[in-house]
């Protein structure tokens, strides 16, 4: 197993708030992308998000190195969940069945079982063939996103309006907020989230590999990736100047 290149760069100047992950051992790869918190609740004075994928890197590096993914992912979820129990204590927050807890989706290669795991929309590349997901109701927000932006900029605003301040997130927060309800739920609007409660097995994806294969793994801060970093970096930034606010196209 022979790590190329690897890059991790937040949105924020910031680079401490940054929920997004890389986690190498002598056998995972591991990209992590924790889940931002609309409502700004702080642990160790740590968004929800970047506390979930900072507890999950202590856990994975002691990982034993032949676990399945179902076992990889219980072992994580019940760590996890003990470590956000002390947390929620001692910030005097309650766990129900409804508490939103800190979460994060995850894409990993197992080198032991020659597997790509995934739970979420992270996109990988195996040999030039890339395996993207779009979960329902990312589809759902999204496209109301679009249509609050595409719908203002015809009643006569400007995209440099919303570069400068992006309302249409207000607008898509109570949608974005609901999703929690269908988290590792099995329903047609349910999705799979690392958050210390059970996953059910249809949202653990296996993608059996050949050795020698060349892979690529990202998290959907790249909407599309292509067969190195500049080159997707290229990419990334062609469609910035296309489409700044990313709201036509993806």
């Amino acid at each position: 197993m022979q790590v190329i290149e690897q890059f991790c760069l937040g949105k924020r100047q910031d680079q401490s708030l940054n929920e997004d992950k890389i986690i190498i051992t002598d056998n995972y790869i591991c990209v992590l992308d924790g889940t931002s918190d609309e409502d700004g609740i702080r642990i160790d004075n740590k968004s929800s998000g970047r506390f979930a994928v900072d507890i999950a890197e202590s856990i994975i590096k002691n990982l034993d190195h032949n676990l399945s993914f179902r076992e990889f992912i219980d072992i994580l979820s019940d760590k996890l969940f003990s470590e956000i129990k002390s947390a929620y204590k001692a910030i005097n927050i309650k766990i129900i069945e409804t508490t939103d807890l800190p979460s994060f989706i995850l894409t990993i290669y197992s080198k032991s079982r020659q597997e790509i795991w995934r739970i979420g929309d992270g996109i990988y590349m195996i040999n030039d063939e890339i395996f993207h997901f779009e979960k329902p109701l990312d589809q759902i927000t999204s496209n109301a996103r679009s249509l609050f932006i595409a719908s203002e900029v015809k009643l006569g605003k400007s995209e440099q309006d919303f570069l400068n301040e992006d309302i249409s997130r207000k607008y898509i927060k109570e949608l974005i907020n609901r999703q929690h309800a269908f988290e590792n739920i099995e329903h047609e609007y349910g999705y799979g989230v690392i958050n210390g409660r059970n996953i059910p097995d249809c949202f653990l994806e296996i993608k059996k590999i050949q050795r020698d294969s060349e892979i690529i793994i990202a998290s959907d801060g790249y909407p599309v990736i292509k067969n190195n970093l500049q080159e997707t970096e290229l990419e990334l930034e062609e469609l910035k100047k296309s489409d700044p606010l990313l709201y036509k196209k993806y």
